[in-house]
């Protein structure tokens, strides 16, 4: 059986991705890890932070277009929360954590992933260049405009917060420039489940819930350019941040499967698909 092998558009995936494991110390500390194989250092936009041989313990969230300090947690329906003594900053090279034990206790055992977006030099940023405005940017926006956005079209991930209107038909910009093919959506002010779409096979999941995938949330789609919100992603009038992600040959691939329940496992292709023939 001949299968099709895509060039990789990224060859250094540590470019764009890093994670580590490091033992707290409960004292402010910078956890140095964002380095590309080279040993060129970048800075971080979205941080994901874990206690490792604690059970019960949150998965904690941060990225660059909320704000460092602003936190949400995935396994939680919870709204964002600031804290000080948390994530501090998103450094040239890592991430500077505080003395609080969910990140830094004592001892302990953490690990922390690593994504690069866009940078946060201004409030629209785009492959490392900030612009006050999202036309200024390239940014093809829906009819809700955006309030802020970090995009890494090299790396084929997105960060982009709106104030959401409530209105099932509201759509927004993603400035991939290529259809994502999984996106992500909280509602940030309020406590309001984690959204999540796999875009090609139409399952729709809450991320901080045990249910089962659903397929009812068909309006719920994207283009090269923009994300259908549907009312579930665009509830009330609250902030909202959403995460994309396309497919980079090299770097990414998303989907799903079906399990067979064969002792042996199946080869899951995760190179993007020949199916996908927008």
């Amino acid at each position: 059986m001949f299968i099709f092998m895509p060039t990789p558009t990224v060859t250094d995936p540590r470019k764009y991705w890093s994670n580590t494991l490091y033992i707290g110390s409960r004292a402010t500390r910078a956890v140095r890890q964002c380095f590309d194989s080279t040993g060129t250092a970048w800075t971080p936009d979205w941080v994901w932070i874990k206690r490792r041989n604690v059970s019960g313990t949150n998965h904690n969230m941060f990225d660059s277009v909320r704000g460092a300090t602003n936190m949400l947690r995935s396994n939680q329906n919870v709204a964002q929360g600031s804290f000080n003594t948390v994530l501090q900053s998103f450094d040239s090279d890592g991430f500077t954590v505080g003395d609080d034990g969910a990140h830094n206790a004592s001892n302990e055992q953490i690990v922390g992933w690593c994504w690069k977006a866009g940078g946060s030099s201004n409030t629209f940023n785009v492959d490392g260049t900030g612009y006050a405005s999202a036309a200024d940017a390239g940014i093809t926006e829906g009819n809700l405009a955006l309030t802020g956005a970090s995009i890494n079209k090299k790396s084929g991930f997105s960060i982009v917060k709106f104030t959401a209107n409530n209105n099932a038909s509201a759509t927004i910009g993603h400035g991939l420039n290529s259809r994502p093919k999984f996106v992500i959506v909280k509602d940030t002010a309020n406590n309001d489940d984690w959204q999540c779409k796999f875009i090609d096979d139409n399952i729709y999941l809450t991320l901080n819930t045990s249910s089962a995938g659903s397929t009812s949330y068909s309006s719920y789609t994207a283009t090269d350019t923009l994300i259908n919100l549907g009312y579930t992603w665009n509830n009330g009038s609250g902030t909202h941040v959403a995460y994309s992600w396309t497919e980079i040959p090299g770097f990414s691939s998303f989907g799903t499967y079906t399990g067979t329940g064969h002792t042996g496992g199946c080869l899951l292709y995760t190179s993007p698909s020949p199916r996908d023939k927008r």
